[in-house]
């Protein structure tokens, strides 16, 4: 079996639940062998079998999951406040209390 590697930066990660919808939503690919996650690093550590899966198929199953790939330099932006899941429930307990 021939095994490869890819390490992706990626949006939206912050947060050790996060890490675990990922790594959940990644194991259930065929062909995906190891998945580790570093949410501090906003990084996603892939190994994989190149014959039963493709990086390309990888990476946008990681886009559905809503953590989509960064380029090298980019650095991952904050969702506007609006667009943020947080913000807003806090907003919503904070007019409610």
């Amino acid at each position: 079996m021939n095994k490869q590697q890819i390490s992706l930066r990626v949006a939206n990660l912050d947060c050790e639940h996060e890490a675990a919808a990922i790594e959940r939503g990644l194991r259930k690919e065929a062909g995906v062998l190891k998945v580790v996650v570093f949410p501090k690093a906003a990084r996603v550590e892939i190994e994989f079998d190149p014959a039963v899966i493709d990086e390309t198929v990888l990476k946008e199953r990681l886009r559905e999951l809503g953590f989509p790939p960064l380029k090298m330099r980019e650095m991952p932006r904050a969702p506007s406040p609006w667009k943020n899941p947080r913000v807003v429930t806090s907003l919503l307990s904070g007019v409610l209390l």
